[in-house]
């Protein structure tokens, strides 16, 4: 992740003092919609008639809605702050196992994450296609949602949901972008992003059970615990993705 940053830091100040037109005082609302695939060094396994497959896995992946605001305390520094959502694709693991008969185990990952980052701007200042940058750290509520079925013989009918939530994860953000204007007041915008975030929940709850009855206990998740059922597992919820968005400024 330190590497990605440095990577886009390096691209972006390559490109940063242009011809700029007067950007000091301009305080903007931005409008941005995209998508994050998955990041970093996780994986789901998979063990289905005899072979094992794997792929990347990180809770992180899907869907992004963002709504920032920014100030331009300078023609090329600026300060914001992004409040983003994310709506996470679903991964699925599925176990077979075989002995006299056959049974499989389908379990769906799924993860939601509300973001709040204030970043440090940076922009080239450009009269037409305006390149920055953008720096922040990643305030995220996560939660995770696992659907588990069974199929074959003798198994459970029904499907168990659980969900972990709780606590609050820190990561970090950077993003190069470019915009364009299209009238005195609004720019297109376009950029890629990553953002490196890792997930320890701190609540289990079992919403539904096999039976659709009979649930498990609640249950507080920690990092030291004398019972491996209580201790909190990390999850990735890192992703690299596209944004595209449009920005409305304020000045007159």
């Amino acid at each position: 992740m330190k590497l990605r940053i440095c990577t886009l830091f390096f691209l972006f100040s390559g490109i940063l003092f242009q011809n700029a037109m007067a950007q000091k005082g301009d305080m903007a609302v931005h409008l941005d919609l995209g998508y994050g695939f998955p990041s970093g060094a996780e994986s789901i396994r998979n063990y289905q008639n005899s072979t094992y497959s794997q792929s990347s896995f990180s809770l992180g992946a899907g869907t992004n809605i963002a709504l920032a605001g920014s100030y331009m305390l300078s023609d090329h520094l600026g300060v914001g702050i992004d409040l983003n959502e994310m709506i996470g694709r679903s991964f699925n693991q599925v176990e077979e196992y075989i002995n006299n008969f056959t049974q499989t185990s389908t379990a769906v990952f799924s993860g939601n994450l509300f973001a709040v980052t204030p970043e440090l701007i940076l922009s080239a200042n450009a009269d037409k296609l305006n390149f920055y940058g953008k720096f922040g750290v990643v305030v995220g509520l996560p939660s995770v949602t696992v659907k588990t079925t069974w199929s074959g013989q003798f198994v459970q009918k029904g499907t168990n949901i659980d969900l972990y939530t709780g606590g609050v994860a820190i990561g970090a953000y950077a993003a190069f972008g470019v915009q364009y204007p299209i009238g005195d007041h609004f720019k297109l915008s376009a950029e890629i992003f990553d953002r490196d975030l890792t997930y320890r929940p701190a609540t289990y709850k079992n919403t539904q059970a096999f039976d659709g009855a009979s649930k498990a206990a609640d249950q507080t998740l920690t990092n030291s615990s004398v019972s491996q059922a209580n201790l909190t597992t990390p999850m990735a919820f890192g992703s690299i993705g596209l944004k595209i968005g449009i920005s409305y400024s304020l000045k007159n």
